[in-house]
């Protein structure tokens, strides 16, 4: 046996000698050009797929945004290779989102496939994989700041916060939709995709959320950057007065707080803006309203413990 393995061996090396002899007398084919970036990184090609870590007892909710206005479904294939759910609504614009939902997913491998009908080739269908688990995860672990960071703000995170938006307040043109407090429109599962996202019923707490109407762009933002584990920050302004432009002296994040407001009787510390409202103006002899009077905030650095003193003058 050893022979004939041996005799074996000695025709297939033979012949690949020849092959290859054979090879260096012909011309070198020049190499295939690399390929071209395909429709998987276009630009504001993005998917958002809830909760954080899907399973099997959660509802599998999916958004794919694209820039481009083309027409297209989105379909959500089960790990048998069934089509679960699919949608050819295509919202909003720029970006353009479609949405799809599956009450009662199987765990598995699913797949996100968007097509869209006039694209090239290359980018008419686009799949993401979803690996939907057995059990529920721990959810996110705690990191340094206010929540741990996960991502980071970029073009695809921007067109998913949009297609959010969108899905949150959507309503037809002839209705007008009206809320008492952010709240339940957040607490709402038909609209807020991010409902309980993170796996720990964040949104079933009770919490009441009632921001003033100047605040609630950077309210949902931030409730969006929770979510999705992204950085957020803010500046705290002056609202500038008698010929100043407005300054904004700090800036506070999630992983730097802003310190706590002193307790009422209490000293802010060295160092904390503190605001002085002053009124100057005439009052009558056996009455303390004021007749005519000026008024204006004015923020001074709280002094150090020696003390401070703080003309004010008349202008």
């Amino acid at each position: 046996m050893v022979l004939i393995a041996g005799g074996c061996f000695a025709v297939h090396s033979a012949a690949l000698a020849a092959k290859h002899q054979a090879k260096a007398h012909t011309k070198a084919k020049p190499k295939a050009p690399a390929p071209i970036a395909t429709c998987q990184d276009e630009a504001g090609l993005a998917l958002l797929s809830t909760p954080m870590a899907p399973w099997k007892g959660v509802a599998l909710r999916v958004i794919f945004t694209a820039e481009k206005p083309l027409d297209g479904e989105l379909s959500l294939i089960a790990p048998n290779g069934h089509i679960a759910a699919a949608s050819g609504d295509r919202h909003g614009g720029p970006p353009y989102f479609w949405f799809a939902e599956v009450a009662s997913p199987a765990a598995g491998t699913w797949q996100a496939m968007l097509v869209r009908n006039d694209a090239s080739a290359d980018c008419k269908t686009v799949t993401r994989e979803i690996v939907v688990q057995h059990k529920p995860s721990a959810g996110p672990r705690a990191g340094k700041g206010v929540w741990p960071l996960r991502d980071a703000w970029d073009r695809d995170t921007e067109n998913l916060y949009s297609a959010w938006i969108e899905k949150l307040f959507d309503a037809p043109l002839d209705e007008a939709p009206s809320w008492k407090a952010l709240h339940e429109v957040l607490r709402d599962r038909s609209r807020n995709v991010l409902y309980n996202h993170l796996g720990l019923r964040e949104d079933e707490k009770g919490q009441i959320i009632q921001p003033d109407c100047a605040d609630v762009p950077y309210f949902l933002r931030a409730y969006f950057a929770f979510k999705m584990g992204l950085p957020f920050g803010y500046s705290k302004c002056t609202r500038g007065d008698g010929g100043q432009a407005p300054k904004c002296p700090q800036w506070w994040n999630i992983v730097n707080e802003e310190p706590a407001p002193t307790p009422p009787g209490g000293l802010a510390p060295p160092g904390e803006q503190v605001g002085f409202f002053v009124t100057a103006g005439d009052q009558r002899a056996k009455d303390v309203r004021i007749v005519t009077a000026r008024s204006n905030v004015v923020l001074i650095p709280f002094p150090t413990d020696g003390g401070a003193y703080y003309p004010f003058s008349r202008r």
